[in-house]
């Protein structure tokens, strides 16, 4: 369906292809109407190739984080003697733990929303998520356990990872979570899931650690959209777990029987033979993420204000970019970028001569495969001028020197 609607979109642009642009656009919309994204990454067995991300796996945890001393929700020792262990883990780490939802409207496709869950890392309103449940959105609805809603901006992303980081404002400090230790988890460990799952908020399952360090390329043969030779492979350090985890868990915490956030609940595999397979990001990956992310001060991470060029593309997938060949309009020996399809009028890419049809290829020399790794790269330059490389049908290959705006 989105190779329907991609393919109208270019041939709407086309005076040589007016007898069919509208049949084939009406076509498009109909086989796409409207659709809710689930944001809890999902691998159906029926498929003839299996694709997940990966994140790399051989960097040092910080041994300390200025993060773990601002927690306010208590952890308690782990007694399996109880009848009441998993509900006196679960009481422990709730208050800290939000759901998620965003909204955006995108051409032909209408509104698109997204539900996930977080959980918050420091008092003045910081919050962790998996990047993929806030991907493309800037602003975002965070509902607290209390039920209180409060509007957040996202300041940090890291898409190797799958991590994000969001800022709300509040009134008040915020409950925070204890984040535990992952080195010591053992499978057969007790742990507990909590999230907004399939958007009921405040959802808990229970299970076990599977297995520890899991290497999902290496053990299931699931191959990360990026290809096996690419030097962003890893991902032998996922914490498999039997616990329910369903659309809308992903970014919730992972927590042990004392009421720690041991891992980031991420993917799941779904299929008519598999029940309760499931993978988390170790809590270590979100202590570096933070300390990268973090100038060492308890209340207060770097932030990075959104910068854009002003222009509204798509993220070329394989099919995309082979449809364009066979239209002489993107380059051989490249593989991906974004394709402009609307240039916005009084800004910098209008500014500038962006058409519609450009593709973009590089920022400053870095490869720019999707529209969210664009903005990220133009925001990390910090308004400063860059040079954009795109291809131009008929033209060829162009450098753009380009000052973004901010967002």
């Amino acid at each position: 369906r989105i190779q329907i609607l991609f393919e109208a979109l270019v041939n709407v642009h086309d005076p040589m292809n007016n007898k069919k642009i509208w049949s084939l656009a009406i076509a498009a919309g109909c086989a796409a109407g409207f659709e809710f994204f689930g944001n809890n990454r999902r691998i159906d067995l029926s498929m003839e190739k299996q694709r997940l991300p990966l994140h790399p796996h051989d960097r040092q945890a910080p041994t300390t984080s200025p993060w773990l001393r601002t927690a306010s929700c208590k952890s308690i020792p782990a007694d399996t003697s109880s009848q009441e262990f998993i509900a006196d883990a679960v009481e422990v780490a709730l208050p800290a733990v939000v759901s998620i939802s965003s909204y955006k409207k995108f051409p032909f496709r209408g509104l698109q929303s997204s539900a996930g869950t977080g959980f918050i890392v420091d008092a003045k309103g910081y919050i962790i998520t998996n990047e993929h449940v806030i991907s493309d959105f800037r602003e975002v609805a965070i509902t607290l356990s209390d039920q209180q809603v409060l509007y957040g901006r996202v300041v940090a992303v890291d898409s190797k990872t799958d991590l994000a980081l969001i800022k709300v404002e509040a009134n008040s400090d915020l409950p925070v979570i204890v984040m535990g230790d992952d080195k010591d988890v053992r499978a057969g460990q007790w742990v507990v899931a909590i999230g907004n799952s399939l958007s009921f908020s405040n959802t808990v399952t229970a299970g076990i650690i599977s297995h520890v360090n899991r290497d999902l390329l290496r053990d299931a043969q699931i191959v990360p959209p990026f290809g096996k030779n690419s030097k962003k492979v890893g991902g032998s350090n996922y914490i498999q777990t039997d616990a329910a985890i369903n659309e809308g868990n992903s970014g919730g915490p992972l927590i042990n029987l004392k009421g720690e956030v041991i891992a980031v609940n991420s993917l799941s595999i779904k299929g008519d033979i598999v029940q309760n397979i499931n993978f988390s990001i170790p809590i270590s990956e979100v202590k570096r993420f933070l300390r990268e992310y973090g100038n060492g001060n308890n209340s207060e991470a770097t932030e990075r204000s959104p910068y854009a060029l002003g222009i509204k593309g798509t993220t070329l997938n394989s099919d995309m970019v082979r449809f364009l060949r066979s239209q002489n309009r993107f380059p051989e020996g490249e593989v991906g970028g974004v394709f402009v399809h609307r240039v916005v009028h009084g800004s910098p890419a209008a500014a500038k001569g962006f058409k519609f049809g450009d593709v973009i290829l590089r920022v400053d020399g870095t490869v720019v495969p999707s529209i969210d790794r664009l903005n990220r790269e133009l925001s990390a330059k910090g308004g400063t001028v860059v040079t954009v490389t795109i291809y131009r049908p008929k033209v060829g290959i162009m450098n753009i020197s380009v000052k973004p705006m901010p967002v």
